[in-house]
């Protein structure tokens, strides 16, 4: 086929306080885009949206890699082709990322988080739309596989998901990711087994920890019950988990806080029950 010469137009460029790629943060950092004064009109109304797909040009990235082992490889995991995954380093190095504008002055768009360092070319910008882009049963490897990731990491990567189904930070966020760290780590079992299956009282807990465990009520895995325990089960093993009656008021505190100053766990089989 014969070749085509395309050619990409940098509409703007990231501004972010991380300028070394290996500094970054794997859940990003608050940053910004300043989008090119002739580029300007593009964004009338672009306020009316909460978030917005940023679209870049990784332009340090390694254009040659065709297959890694990604960051969730596990000692002996073969390599997965860059198609599969979302690893800077491919053939056509664009980058990709849903952010919450939290405030539009002038040519300058504020975000909640980019993972992408100062000075990288932005290509385009569209809305997010719920309708078209939130898709709650979707499924990566990773998440089907129990994870070895530090548990300070795997709490942020589950918090995040938790503030996307809830549309803010909040404690309860933070305790539906430590929770679920816990039991993952005691049971080496991944955040969305088909297997898991929560009791929990209809609070805001119970739709962070629907949004991190991907349980829910009409597939028999989330289950309503009364007072303040978080029952667990996965097969023949269970878990009653009592948050503490005095948490800490913001999510950074809960996600660093020693899991005694959260929670209380007692363990027993279903036998114990009979």
């Amino acid at each position: 086929m014969e070749q085509q010469r395309w050619e990409l137009r940098p509409v703007g460029v990231v501004r972010s306080p991380i300028a070394d790629p290996r500094a970054m943060p794997v859940n990003g950092v608050p940053a910004s885009v300043e989008v090119f004064p002739e580029f300007a009109p593009a964004l009338t109304q672009i306020d009316s949206n909460t978030h917005v797909w940023v679209i870049t040009w990784l332009h340090e990235a390694d254009r040659t890699t065709l297959q890694t082992r990604g960051r969730h490889a596990r000692p002996g995991g073969v390599e997965r082709g860059v198609f599969s995954l979302r690893h800077a380093s491919r053939p056509n190095p664009l980058g990709l990322m849903a952010a919450r504008l939290l405030r539009v002055e002038g040519r300058h768009l504020y975000l909640d988080r980019l993972d992408f360092v100062d000075g990288t070319p932005v290509v385009d910008l569209k809305r997010y739309s719920p309708g078209w882009d939130a898709i709650f049963a979707a499924r990566t490897y990773y998440e089907t596989l129990p994870r070895d990731d530090p548990p300070e990491q795997i709490a942020a990567d589950l918090y995040l998901e938790a503030v996307h189904f809830l549309g803010e930070p909040c404690v309860e966020a933070a305790l539906a990711a430590r929770l679920l760290t816990h039991i993952m780590a005691a049971w080496a079992i991944p955040a969305k087994d088909p297997a898991l299956r929560i009791g929990v009282a209809p609070t805001r807990l119970a739709d962070a920890l629907q949004a991190v465990s991907g349980a829910t009520l009409g597939s028999g895995r989330l289950h309503v019950t009364a007072g303040t325990a978080v029952q667990f089960q996965h097969g023949w093993q269970c878990a009653e988990v009592h948050p503490r009656p005095q948490l800490p008021l913001e999510p950074e505190a809960v996600l660093g806080a020693p899991e005694s100053a959260l929670f209380g766990v007692r363990y027993s089989t279903l036998a114990d029950t009979v």
